[in-house]
């Protein structure tokens, strides 16, 4: 059984059953996931869609359901016995399947750790608990759960292999582009929830860029697990040169010149692109509020300067995160150019700390140990 919650998620989880499959064609992978882990040969029982939600205030309304897919999933652990429980991220849900399959007897692997060392730290004694193994993507984060007591093994970042590399001349012409103008990537991220706060105030600072250059051009890539109908009116609403993309991501970090981004992972893909970018978080205050109280010591939101150990991209978050200061930061990105060589050369960096390759590969080597000896991993 296999479950993760969300489009980051979702193609963690395709890219590891693949890797196993590749050597054990007969093992079968079912659970919660989203079209990349279906298109992967995973049978689907709760779509990821359902279950992505970001912020506190988010959660509240699917409560009910949540709870009741816990229920089915523990049920047909206890029924069903799987040989292993893969747990992908998205620790709120996971932990508590975590828990159930200890109850039930059945081994348990958590692929890609929560930001624990940034907050609610109490949690990780859930994974001494719960945990079985615990695989990580960061370099500094094996030191952290090690001394907590945790079984950890570092894999290394699978978008390491992932995300092409490519020049912005090629990423360009792979997406039908004949702009000579500047492009800027417009990503609000995979959730309705922060979709819904960003998008606007992503469009509205492309209003600004657009008044000060009138030749540049916006793309929009659209992850799977989100509707394309309101972000195509919100976009089209704006008169603005803005294109669509859907399934084509890496591709269009490649090409664009500068990006303004949701925090979370696609800071990671952007850097390893070597795309300067612009990152914003925007929750509801109640969630701001709650997170004063449980973040604990770290100085950044994106982890692409979480890696770097200092700034090296802009950040706004909050009340920060509004479509004036978003567009002063690119333009400020856009129109110098020693800044501009800074950032890329900061980005090649982290890049190469996110290395080396092959991280999945090594995840899917604990997959199978678990499925060949799991008495001795767990």
């Amino acid at each position: 059984m296999i479950a993760a919650g969300e489009a980051s998620g979702d193609a963690r989880g395709a890219a590891l059953v693949r890797a196993v499959k590749a050597r054990r064609p007969e093992v079968e992978f079912y659970g919660l996931g989203g079209e990349a882990m279906a298109a992967a040969g995973a049978q689907i029982l709760v779509p990821a869609e359902d279950l992505a939600v970001v912020g506190f205030t988010a959660v509240v309304p699917k409560l009910r359901f949540f709870r009741r897919v816990l229920k089915d999933i523990t049920r047909r652990l206890h029924e069903e016995k799987p040989d292993l429980l893969i747990l992908i991220d998205y620790p709120d849900f996971n932990l508590r399947l975590a828990k159930a399959g200890r109850r039930a007897g059945v081994p348990v692997f958590y692929y890609i750790a929560p930001q624990l060392w940034a907050w609610r730290q109490g949690r990780v004694k859930h994974f001494r608990r719960f945990v079985d193994r615990l695989a990580v993507l960061f370099p500094f984060e094996p030191a952290w759960f090690a001394a907590r007591g945790v079984r950890v093994d570092f894999v290394g970042h699978p978008l390491y292999d992932e995300v092409p590399e490519l020049s912005r001349e090629e990423a360009r012409g792979r997406l039908g582009l004949r702009s000579k103008g500047r492009l800027v990537g417009l990503l609000p991220g995979s959730r309705w929830s922060e979709v819904g706060r960003i998008l606007p105030e992503f469009l509205g600072a492309a209003r600004i860029l657009h008044q000060r250059d009138p030749d540049v051009e916006f793309l929009l890539p659209v992850a799977p697990t989100v509707n394309t109908g309101w972000i195509d009116d919100q976009a089209a609403a704006t008169g603005l040169p803005v294109r669509m993309f859907r399934g084509q991501t890496h591709v269009v970090m490649a090409a664009v010149d500068v990006a303004l981004t949701a925090s979370g992972t696609a800071t990671v893909e952007l850097a390893l692109s070597g795309t300067p970018m612009v990152v914003v978080y925007k929750g509801s205050r109640i969630n701001e509020l709650i997170a004063r109280l449980l973040v604990r010591g770290v100085d950044h939101a994106a982890m692409v300067n979480l890696i770097a150990g200092r700034e090296i991209v802009p950040e706004l978050l909050q009340h920060a995160a509004r479509d004036r200061f978003i567009a002063r930061r690119a333009l400020n990105i856009l129109e110098n150019p020693d800044l501009y060589a800074r950032i890329r050369r900061d980005l090649a960096e982290v890049r190469r700390r996110l290395g080396p390759g092959g991280a999945t590969d090594r995840a899917a080597d604990i997959v199978l140990n678990f499925l060949e000896s799991p008495t001795e991993v767990g």
